[in-house]
């Protein structure tokens, strides 16, 4: 994740969350569209199935007893 698709919080931190949500409803709409498109992209370049899979597959493999 990117500075220019999402907001970070700390667990738990409600002040924080309340501030960036606000700021999110702040920004202008092509802004908003802007985060969404490259969030959207990071997620179908990070986490697609394919990556997924080969994710699980290293876990299985490394637990595997030899």
């Amino acid at each position: 994740m990117t500075k220019d698709t999402d907001y970070i919080v700390a667990p738990k931190d409600v002040i924080a969350l309340k501030l960036a949500i606000e700021s999110f409803m702040q920004c202008q709409n092509n802004v908003r569209e802007q985060m969404r498109v490259l969030a959207w992209q990071c997620v179908e370049q990070y986490f697609n199935a394919q990556i997924q899979a080969r994710r699980l597959s290293h876990l299985i493999e490394g637990t595997r007893i030899k």
